[in-house]
């Protein structure tokens, strides 16, 4: 029993050993103390492992470069229909983030285009950073700047500045849920008018692996100021082509509303996605 529980230690699967364990427990219960001593030593093992390998990490990131450390993807995708409607449509992703050891960095950049029966439907851009420090292993405080451009809902340049609080959560069949919320700042020019208000804004993220291949995302946030909301929902399944390859099939439905009238917006959509 003892060769069989050190065969499984060594090949390093922490599940995998806990369930030997548990197979030597209820094949040999006379020798418990014995296992569940020789299990403590292992856990202990890993523990002192983990933190050695934690401060490690924590060494090297408090050395290095501000410019360096980031990881994230770029997405490139578009659309194409003819016949009665002829359209075409083009959409450039960077999503980056930078962790240290209690700060990271968020940033996102996106652009989009489309061209209906010759005439300009669609043209978006968004660029938002987002500072965050870590309170504890699941929550967060952060920063957010954000720009926004979007004729086709209605203004042309929009400013936001906001703080707020954010929590990771993790199911044990390892669904990852993050929800965010805070105050912000906002102004925003339509061409014929400007204003300025306070908002509040909220977010919440859903990413649940269905295999080893394949993830489905959903994503939802949006703003409330006086008499005036916007919001976005985008669900999207990501399927791995390669390890840095992705196939990504996206919904984005876009809400705009103010005292008198609202404008909605979606968009299907096929890209791929390029890890960095």
């Amino acid at each position: 029993m003892r060769a069989v529980l050190d065969v499984a230690m060594s090949e390093g699967d922490q599940a995998t050993v806990e369930k030997v364990f548990g197979y030597a427990l209820h094949a040999r219960p006379e020798a418990a103390p014995a296992i569940e001593a020789l299990r403590n030593a292992y856990r202990a093992r890993l523990i002192a492992s983990r933190e050695q390998k934690q401060a490690e990490t924590n060494a090297r990131l408090a050395r290095s470069d501000p410019f360096v450390n980031w990881s994230g993807q770029v997405e490139f995708g578009g659309s194409l229909a003819t016949g009665a409607t002829s359209s075409l449509g083009l959409l450039g992703a960077v999503d980056v983030e930078r962790k240290g050891i209690d700060w990271s960095h968020k940033l996102a950049i996106r652009g989009e285009l489309q061209d209906t029966n010759g005439a300009r439907s669609v043209e978006r851009l968004t660029a938002a950073w987002q500072p965050r420090y870590a309170v504890s292993g699941r929550t967060y405080v952060f920063g957010l700047t954000q720009y926004e451009h979007d004729p086709g809902l209605g203004y042309d340049n929009r400013y936001s500045a906001g703080i707020g609080a954010g929590v990771k959560l993790k199911t044990p069949d390892g669904i990852q849920i993050g929800l965010e919320g805070g105050p912000a700042f906002r102004q925003t020019d339509t061409g014929d008018t400007q204003r300025s208000a306070l908002a509040g804004r909220a977010s919440a993220d859903l990413n649940w692996p269905l295999n080893p291949r394949m993830t489905l995302e959903q994503k939802a946030s949006a703003y409330y100021e006086d008499g005036f909301a916007n919001g976005l929902f985008a669900s999207s399944l990501n399927t791995r082509v390669s390890e840095k390859v992705k196939l990504k099939l996206s919904y984005e439905y876009r809400y705009e509303s103010e005292r008198t009238r609202a404008s909605t917006g979606s968009t299907t959509r096929a890209s791929l996605v390029f890890g960095l």
